[in-house]
């Protein structure tokens, strides 16, 4: 969701939060919109918009991370890129958060390699960088390896 500045600041007021600290937990919080009423206005708007449309690709969070955080077990999303997708505690692999999508997270847990994977992707993204490359690219490359080499093995 878009707020303009007067719906930033009554929700900021409705939920008690400080502004600055909704600004670090909501990607979109400083996104604005044409089709909102001016500032000049001064009238709380919103426009419903696409999350990872506006701030970049969105997964489901794990559960159990957040259980443990929270003390509740809910239905979380964030917004994360798709090499931040590995929950290497719980051996799941978060899904992308789309609005009719079911599943959450595919279990890992006997797949090392992908929990591997994850904890090095820090290094592999410095070298690309060193190297001149985009780590989206090296990511989307080496996601299209993994994927064909399932399938590949799937078939046999």
């Amino acid at each position: 969701m878009l707020l303009n500045a007067a719906g930033r600041q009554f929700l900021a007021g409705l939920c008690g939060v400080k502004e600055d600290v909704l600004a670090r937990a909501l990607p979109s919080w400083e996104q604005e919109d044409a089709k909102l009423p001016a500032e000049e206005d001064q009238v709380p708007a919103a426009a419903w918009r696409i999350g990872g449309a506006v701030t970049g690709p969105a997964a489901f969070g794990c559960r159990l991370c957040t259980a443990r955080r929270t003390g509740t077990a809910v239905r979380v999303v964030r917004y994360a890129p798709r090499w931040e997708r590995v929950c290497v505690r719980h051996g799941r692999w978060l899904l992308d958060a789309d609005a009719d999508q079911p599943l959450e997270h595919l279990d890992v847990r006997g797949v090392p390699e992908v929990a591997a994977a994850q904890r090095r992707w820090a290094g592999v993204a410095r070298r690309a960088v060193r190297a001149g490359t985009e780590p989206e690219r090296v990511f989307a490359l080496a996601h299209a390896v993994v994927v064909a080499r399932w399938w590949e093995q799937a078939l046999h």
